[in-house]
């Protein structure tokens, strides 16, 4: 990771994985990749995430 000296959201993902923020495209991210989006004083992020994947039933996409 990285220093940086303003405020900044980092998103990862554990698989391939095209990520959204405010409804925007943001990239593809996933592995040891990262997306780095500086963030404003005010107002809201939404960020999803659309794996790449097919989906293995024996193993899910998301762990907590």
């Amino acid at each position: 990771m990285y220093y940086a000296g303003i405020p900044t959201l980092v998103v990862r993902a554990k698989c391939p994985a095209l990520i959204s923020i405010n409804g925007r495209v943001a990239g593809e991210c996933g592995g040891e990749g990262y997306i780095s989006v500086p963030l404003s004083a005010n107002g809201d992020y939404y960020v999803t995430m659309q794996p790449l994947l097919p989906r293995n039933k024996k193993r899910p996409l998301i762990q907590w």
